[in-house]
């Protein structure tokens, strides 16, 4: 298979919606013939960070093309996630610290209201790109 799959990676806290918009995307994957596949690591504490939801989605097309299903990896790799979106700044700069995101093919989106209190205009609504 030459094809690669989208690797996306969700950062959230508990009560952000993470899984739940984990669980949209997989089933607007499946709605779309794709292969899809969601694993979650719960974070403990807000000081050790937020639960990471990693999801995988491969063409249902290219699989059948190639005669055998995809090999999707359960965690994210560092520099090999194509799509990174934290709930929080905090979550964001843990997301790079841990080299997910990759400067060759990957976007970055953070929802950082907090950011942007105190200035008098904000870059977007209320998201910014690392």
């Amino acid at each position: 298979m030459t094809d690669r799959p989208i690797k996306l990676t969700i950062a959230a806290l508990g009560g952000q919606g993470g899984g739940v918009l984990a669980d949209w995307l997989i089933e607007i994957a499946e709605a779309e013939d794709y292969i899809a596949q969601s694993t979650s690591v719960p974070g403990v504490a807000q000081r050790t960070g937020a639960t990471i939801y990693y999801l995988e989605f491969f063409p249902r097309a290219a699989a059948e093309r190639a005669g055998r299903a995809p090999i999707l990896a359960l965690m994210p790799v560092p520099g090999d996630v194509d799509c990174v979106i934290a709930s929080e700044l905090a979550e964001a700069g843990r997301a790079i610290q841990r080299g997910l995101d990759s400067r060759s093919h990957d976007a970055d989106l953070v929802d950082a209201p907090q950011f942007c209190r105190g200035r008098k205009e904000c870059d977007g609504a209320g998201g910014r790109r690392l």
